[in-house]
This record gives structure tokens, C-alpha cells and sequence, in this order.
């Protein structure tokens, strides 16, 4: 339980800064160099956020070292993002297509490259960064 509240903290201190990553994309990033190169520069904004984010909170619990944990909490931190995601998108009227389209990697989308980070953060900061 203890992991599941970590990672419900951890991700809701990630909550503004991914806010604030979106309008930074939509209002400047995106009208300087484009919506292709405004995307990449963003994921890699808020993936790089979002291993230190990890990083402070892990450095700070130390009784989440074990491998199944730092997995929990991976996979917790993932789900959290892509449920609020979708739950998101649908309320703003996106069809299933459009959400889905931020995950295909073939088509120059590399969204899911924050997932990972979120989900091997927590792996690599506990068991490499201890």
C-alpha cells in the first residue's frame, strides 16, 4: 500500500509540471518549430521532469528498494498517466483514434518514450541510483 501512495504522490507532483509542459508545447514550442519538433521537444521535457520527480521522491524513500516495489511503482505511475490520459481526451470530445494516435512510434509520436521513463525510473534510480 505504501508503494501505491507513493506512486499517487509522485505522480500528482508530476500533474502541473505535465500542464505546464502542454502549454509550453501549444503556445510556444509548436509556433517556433513547428507541431512535429514541438512534440519531441516536449516528451523529452516531461520525461526528463519525470525521472527527476521520481528520483526526489525515491532518494527520499528508502524502505522502497525492493525489485517488485520499484516495479509497483512503475507500473502504478504508468496506469495512473494513461488512465488520466483517456479520461481526459474523452471528456474533451477525442475519439479513441485521435488518443490513440499519440502512441504510434511509427508515425513520429513518441509519447510513449514518458511512459517508459515512468515505468523504468523507479527500476533505475532504486536499484543503480542508491
Amino acid at each position: 500500500m505504501a508503494t501505491i501512495f507513493l506512486a499517487l504522490k509522485i505522480w500528482l507532483a508530476l500533474l502541473p509540471l505535465a500542464f505546464v509542459n502542454g502549454a509550453l508545447r501549444v503556445f510556444i514550442l509548436n509556433r517556433l518549430i513547428g507541431e512535429r519538433a514541438g512534440h519531441v521537444v516536449s516528451t523529452f521535457l516531461l520525461s526528463a521532469a519525470a525521472f527527476f520527480v521520481v528520483a526526489f521522491f525515491i532518494k527520499r524513500a528508502q524502505h522502497i528498494l525492493a525489485l517488485k516495489q520499484l516495479l509497483l511503482l512503475g507500473f502504478s505511475l504508468v496506469v495512473l498517466t494513461v488512465a488520466f490520459e483517456f479520461a481526459l481526451g474523452l471528456m474533451g470530445g477525442k475519439t479513441w483514434n485521435e488518443m490513440l494516435a499519440d502512441y504510434n512510434v511509427f508515425k513520429g509520436r513518441i509519447w510513449p518514450l514518458v511512459l517508459l521513463v515512468e515505468f523504468l525510473g523507479p527500476l533505475i534510480i532504486g536499484k543503480i541510483g542508491h
